[in-house]
């Protein structure tokens, strides 16, 4: 069975390069990609979430923020809060630890 993954991004840019760059993973985990912090809440309420990864550079309700809610509606979902660099010299993805 697939993993179910929800890639909680910036701006519609930032997806259109996520995509591309999971995109080898299609055959193992269910992607999906939202912009909106509702939207993302509204996912993991809907439906079985497995993972959710959450950019640091969200604003508004903001991604720590996000997360938290996350762990209090569906305490068995995994929360990544990561750093997208998708124009700068190291070109992708920094996990936040």
């Amino acid at each position: 069975m697939k993993k179910r993954v929800l890639f909680v991004l910036a701006n519609p840019s930032d997806i259109a390069t996520m995509k591309a760059m999971v995109a080898p993973l299609s055959g193992e985990w269910e992607m999906e990609f939202v912009l909106k912090k509702e939207e993302a809440l509204a996912v993991v309420a809907q439906s079985t979430v497995d993972v959710i990864l959450a950019s640091i550079y969200l604003t508004g309700m903001g991604a720590l923020q996000l997360l938290t809610e996350v762990k209090e509606q569906a305490p068995y979902v995994i929360r990544i809060l990561f750093r997208w660099n998708s124009s700068g010299a190291d070109g992708g993805l920094q996990v936040v630890r």
